[in-house]
This record gives structure tokens, C-alpha cells and sequence, in this order.
């Protein structure tokens, strides 16, 4: 690193050592200026790292790494160095002196200075010009190699005010914890065997089903599954298919009383390979809703989820509800989700999917009634559908504390288009209820996303109106910054046939012909939208061969939780 200027509330270099695969790491700074916000953390952080048992009076206390650090200066930076080794211990740098014992090199007392009057918010974007404005006195330029400390402001474009705001809003985006989704390194796992679907309550709320339990279901062909309830538990439900025969599909049991087939009330569940469906019948009262969330989290991964033909506006596939502004987390993964209405409708609700496909004759996620706080996060998902984001119940919030992120995504018109029970003639991103205000509810952000050319409207339009069209609604309504890299025109996205009817669809139906724009659009060359295989794998599950007549158990298949991008 030479010549720069970092400025962050995070380490500069963090990383892990381990006994076992030792990672030599050298780093070297010189010239720069390193700039910590409020309560910055260490410059430094290596966890789980031994310290170094050379007995060379110059080899740094750290372990398999080397450090060259010249004329560089701190500022606003109290902890210069964390170390934590394996047994707990930590090593804190937090003066020159230390610096010197530690890293056995010299750091001159004026290039370690606090100055509590000069910090930056952490969702503030800093300019070359802040710094050199800010810390006059610091930055005067000395002779030779201190001539110029960290970057020379006038070879540094200006920012863009839109695309400022574009970064400080994906840097500041709230993100779920790196485990979650994943199975407790110290969770149980039990299997069920789905004959005894009727005591699958049952079997939930038993003591030997504690909270952190994985329970996979197993079995072939068509099954039913009573609606289940799962109050102030984590659990995972995963299905596989037991054996040879026909493929597993689970379908709710008739049930008078239950308004959602799997609900979750103060807890967590993780659906995992799940083929759920939902059938339309007119003898049969079935669940409408397949996942209820009451102030709960979930995670959908490699599932393939399937409503009724028939259901009511105000329903939804997957329905979020929550009673106080903090937002829980959301995440789907892999997985195809078809219905004939809403298919996610979300309150306040952090909300991640990536290469998922939304099929749907109407919406695919709605935002409920006064619902104000969390962001939409789409990446590598396709949608089929009359209408992909729906926000005419939300609450405006003018300081747009919503967002919706989209990146790589396919947009296509439903799957019978201008089918007369949606109203629709072609597919309409943002739904709005009262004008052009109703946007305020969310802030759009999307990059190298493709429209198909039968998509006519980006917001609600009168269908008489020649005037409202894709292209004129998003000039009118977007910043440049706020639609990167767009794709469009009648080569932008080619399907290699055309759509079936929705309950016919298939994830299959979604593939791009490779000639097309959008097939070749990714930065690894490949295809925008959904990448193909995603739903449940049913291939029966290997077992171990066994003595004669013993009982085997299936091979554990290490844990996998969801892929999440970075904006």
C-alpha cells in the first residue's frame, strides 16, 4: 500500500491463523494515512494467532507474519494492534511503546495522533478533500518520502452526489449475522419418518426436540402433512427422498381451522430441500398461506414452494408479520416459489434472496399495511409476474430508510400474459396506489438487471395511456444512479420458449437461449436471473452398506446455509 488514504471503522488487514494450515502473511505501508471513525477498531486484528517462538530480538511477537510500516500516519486510531491467541489471551497495541515491543520497529510519537474533534459518522462518505481540510496541520508537507502522506486530492475525480448516495447506502445496510441459516455446530439432528405425519406436532414439541434441532423428514411420493406451529424454537426441517420410486411431494393435510400451513411464532425456522404444495380444491379447506412468520426469522434454501390456484388478494405464499419496527431476518436461496397471488408479503423485515425464481399471475412481494423499516435484497433471481414489488399499503418514508437492492436479475412478463384475472398486459415493478408519492415507500437500486420487451410499465399506468412506458417511467422516477447497466430491447432477454400457464411451470420454463443479451451479461460471462438447478435435490439419499439385516443411518451431509452477496 503506497500513497493511499483509508478511512474506516474496521481493520485494515484481519485475519485468522490456525495451528494446522499456517498462512504467512507480509504486509507493507508507507507513505499513507490511516484514519479511524468514532470507536474504531483495531488497525490490526489477528485472531486465533499464536505468538511467535523465534528468538530473534527483531522477529515481531505475531507469529508468520512480517509488517513494514513507513512513514505512515494514524490518526484517530487508539488500537494500532489486537492479537488473540488460541488459548483466549489477547496482546492490545494501543501506544508507540507497544507498537515498539510488538512489531519491533519504531513509530514516532506525532504519527500516532487523537483528535476527538475531528471524526467522521460512520454513514458519512469521506471526500480526499475532508482530510486534507480537516487535518491541516497534520498533513503539512515535509521533505522527501513525507512529502505527500496518503493520496493527492487533486488526482481524485469528484463523486457523483447520486452515486454517493448509492455507496453510503449499500455500506450501511444492515446485514444478518454470518451464521445464520447454518446448523448449530452442537445441534441435534433427528430423522422422522414421514408415515407418522400425523404426530409430527407432537414429535416438535417433545423435549427431545429442543430448540437448535435439525429434523429431516424422509419418505416417497405423495404425502400429507398436518399444519404445524413452532413457538420460541429454532429448528430446521429438512426432506429428502428416502429411496427409488416416485419423487417426494408433501402437501398440507385438510384442515378447517388453520390459517397457514407452517407457523412460526417468537423463533426461527430454516425449510431445507423442501417440495411443498399447496393444491387448489373445491371439496378440501386447505392452509392458503404455506410460511406465517409472527416476529420470527427464516431461511428458505433448495426448496421448491407451490400455492393454490384460488386465493384470495390478501393472502400470501409466504406472509412476515411483525409488531415492532426492528426487522427480523428473511432469507430464500435456491428455490422456486409459484402462486397465483402475492408470494412474499413482508412488514418489517430484513429480506435477502438470491438465485431464486417468484412465478406468479400477480404479485411477487408486497409490502403490508404501514410496514416501514428493512431492506429487499435480489440478486441472481428471476421474476414472472404481473407485478414484482408492490408497495401501495406501505408507509412513505421520505428519507427513503427503505431500500431495495437488485442486481443481476431477470424480469419477465407473468406466465400467461394479459390473463384476464390479473388485469395485467405485461409485467409492472413498482405498484403504487397514489401517484408517484406511493414510491417513497422504497428506494430502487439495481445494476445489470434485464427487462423483457413485453414488459410495458414500470409503475402502475393506465393501460389506455400511451404515454406511460417502461423507458419514460424509469427516466422519470430513477437517478442514472439508481439503474446501472440496464439491459433492454428485443435481443435483451430470450427465453427458449415461451412461458406455460402457471400452474404448469417448471423452473426449466426460465432458461435463457444463449444468443440473447441478458445470457451472457454477468461478470463471469454467464446469465443473468436464476441459475439453474435450484428447488430440492430427490435423489434417494446413499446409505452406508451394513451388516445383513442391520439398520443403517444415511450419511450426514455437511451443513450448507445461503449464499448472500455484498452491495
Amino acid at each position: 500500500m503506497l500513497g493511499c488514504s483509508v478511512v474506516s471503522d474496521g481493520p485494515l488487514l484481519q485475519a485468522r491463523q490456525s495451528d494446522a494450515s499456517p498462512l504467512p502473511i507480509e504486509l507493507r505501508v508507507r507513505r499513507s494515512l490511516m484514519v479511524g471513525r468514532a470507536d474504531a477498531g483495531p488497525w490490526i486484528d489477528l485472531q486465533n494467532w499464536p505468538l511467535s517462538t523465534d528468538a530473534r530480538l527483531e522477529s515481531p511477537a505475531a507469529r508468520d507474519i512480517t509488517l513494514k510500516c513507513e512513514h505512515v500516519r494514524f490518526i484517530n486510531r487508539t488500537r494500532l494492534t489486537l492479537l488473540t491467541a488460541p488459548a483466549g489471551d489477547t496482546t492490545l497495541v494501543e501506544d508507540t511503546t507497544s507498537w515498539r515491543q510488538f512489531w519491533k520497529q519504531p513509530l514516532p510519537t506525532d504519527d500516532w495522533i487523537t483528535r476527538n474533534d475531528a471524526t467522521f459518522a460512520p454513514q458519512q462518505l469521506v471526500r480526499t478533500t475532508d482530510l486534507s481540510s480537516t487535518f491541516t496541520e497534520e498533513l503539512k508537507p515535509g521533505i522527501g518520502a513525507r512529502a505527500q502522506l496518503g493520496v493527492d486530492a487533486a488526482t481524485i475525480p469528484e463523486v457523483a452526489k447520486d452515486s454517493e448516495e448509492r455507496t453510503v447506502t449499500g455500506l450501511t445496510r444492515v446485514r444478518p449475522p454470518e451464521d445464520f441459516g447454518l446448523a448449530p455446530s452442537k445441534g441435534k439432528e433427528l430423522r422422522f419418518d414421514l408415515k407418522r405425519a400425523n404426530a409430527f406436532q407432537d414429535f416438535l414439541n417433545s423435549p427431545d426436540c429442543p430448540s437448535g434441532t435439525t429434523v429431516v423428514c424422509f419418505g416417497i411420493g405423495l404425502k400429507s402433512l398436518p399444519p404445524v406451529v413452532i413457538k420460541g424454537k429454532k429448528l430446521r426441517i429438512a426432506f429428502e427422498q428416502d429411496q427409488e420410486g416416485a419423487e417426494l411431494v408433501i402437501q398440507p393435510a385438510s384442515d378447517d381451522n388453520a390459517e397457514a400451513w407452517f407457523r412460526v411464532e417468537q423463533g426461527q425456522l430454516d425449510l431445507i430441500n423442501a417440495p411443498l404444495r399447496i393444491p387448489t380444491s373445491r371439496t378440501r379447506k386447505y392452509p392458503q398461506t404455506l410460511l406465517q412468520l409472527q416476529d420470527s426469522e427464516a431461511t428458505i434454501q433448495r426448496c421448491k414452494l407451490q400455492g393454490p390456484d384460488e386465493v384470495p388478494a390478501h393472502v400470501a405464499l409466504i406472509d412476515v408479520r411483525s409488531t415492532t419496527a426492528t426487522p427480523k431476518f428473511v432469507s430464500i436461496s435456491d428455490s422456486f416459489l409459484s402462486g397465483h397471488g402475492t408470494l412474499l408479503k413482508t412488514g418489517n423485515a430484513e429480506v435477502e434472496c438470491s438465485n431464486s425464481a417468484f412465478c406468479s399471475s400477480g404479485v411477487s412481494v408486497a409490502l403490508s399495511d404501514g410496514s416501514t423499516h428493512g431492506d429487499l435484497l435480489f440478486f441472481h433471481c428471476t421474476f414472472s409476474s404481473g407485478a414484482v414489488l408492490d408497495v401501495s399499503r406501505a408507509t412513505p418514508t421520505p428519507d427513503h430508510s427503505r431500500n431495495a437492492f437488485l442486481r443481476n436479475c431477470v424480469f419477465l412478463p407473468p406466465p400467461v400474459a394479459g390473463d384476464s384475472a390479473t388485469g395485467f398486459t405485461g409485467s409492472t415493478i413498482v405498484l403504487t396506489a397514489a401517484g408517484d408519492a406511493s414510491s417513497n415507500c422504497v428506494k430502487w437500486w439495481e445494476a445489470n438487471c434485464a427487462y423483457a420487451q413485453k414488459i410495458l410499465h414500470w409503475m402502475t399506468a393506465d393501460p389506455s395511456d400511451g404515454t406511460a412506458t417502461l423507458t419514460t417511467d424509469r427516466r422519470r422516477l430513477l437517478t442514472p444512479a439508481q439503474k446501472f447497466q440496464e439491459v433492454v430491447g428485443p435481443n435483451g432477454v430470450l427465453l427458449t420458449a415461451p412461458l406455460p400457464k402457471r400452474s404448469d411451470l417448471q423452473p426449466e420454463n426460465l432458461q435463457l437461449i444463449p444468443q440473447c443479451d441478458a445470457a451472457t451479461r454477468s461478470l463471469d460471462g454467464g446469465p443473468l436471473g436464476v441459475r439453474l438447478p435450484i428447488g430440492p435435490d430427490l435423489t434417494p439419499t446413499a446409505r452406508p452398506s451394513g451388516a445383513p439385516g442391520k439398520t443403517t443411518t444415511p450419511q450426514k451431509a455437511p451443513p450448507k446455509g445461503p449464499f448472500r452477496p455484498d452491495f
